[in-house]
């Protein structure tokens, strides 16, 4: 990871609560596994990954409502208007990353004409939106939550399952350039209960250097 060049003026991509990352996830892990389950010759294929998805994501409930909008237009042998004749696809994910219930949209608005009810679950009436992102953006913004993550369970059995060390206690950052995302994650412990928002000031935030893949191409240690 040494001697990775960071991009001089990263552009602001958007601020996500870290749970809402984790569910925009799942929803696109879900999906692309389900491309695979119908077809192996779709594993690893550009129309098929994450470079050719736009992820809508909204928050309704308690819930985090995630619509995948194809863009093939980005694998090079497609006009942008082709997207317009394939289907999107529409999750609700809770924020431990349960998928609650899903909707392929197909020719209808399901969400408008008429409410859905799955397992007692309703479908949210209205959602807030939150973001729109490239899917490699997501991809990107998980593998440094995901990271950290892993470095808080390194340090040993008393962080795990403790709220101030899941995703909702974080704030993620993600910004985009020079071919590849910046992501920092900002803590928000405050969201835990018996936590001051003031707190937050005198912990560490992480700096991460994602590939359109996942892959982390370096890291800045945590520091106040």
């Amino acid at each position: 990871m040494e001697g990775t060049p960071w991009p001089d003026k990263p552009r602001l991509l958007a601020t996500l609560d870290g749970s809402a990352i984790v569910a925009a996830q799942t929803a696109i892990r879900d999906l692309m596994d389900r491309f695979v389950r119908n077809d192996k010759r779709f594993a690893g294929h550009c129309d098929y990954s994450p470079k050719a998805m736009d992820v809508v994501i909204g928050e309704a409930e308690g819930l985090y409502l995630v619509r995948i909008n194809p863009r093939v237009d980005r694998c090079g042998w497609a006009d942008p208007s082709f997207n317009n004749v394939l289907d999107a696809e529409l999750y609700a994910i809770s924020p431990e990353r349960k998928i609650l219930m899903r909707y392929p949209y197909g020719d209808e608005e399901p969400i408008v004409r008429k409410p859905i009810v799955v397992d007692g679950i309703r479908w949210p009436d209205e959602a807030r939106l939150l973001t729109t992102l490239d899917g490699r953006a997501i991809v990107a913004a998980h593998a440094a939550v995901q990271d950290l993550l892993g470095r808080f369970a390194v340090k040993g059995i008393r962080f795990s399952g403790r709220c101030d060390a899941l995703p909702r206690a974080m704030d993620v950052l993600i910004f985009e350039g020079e071919g590849m995302y910046i992501v920092r994650i900002n803590p928000r412990v405050d969201r835990c209960e018996g936590a001051d928002p003031s707190f937050n000031a005198g912990l560490g935030s992480a700096l991460y250097a994602i590939a359109p893949e996942g892959k982390v191409l370096a890291r800045v240690p945590s520091t106040p």
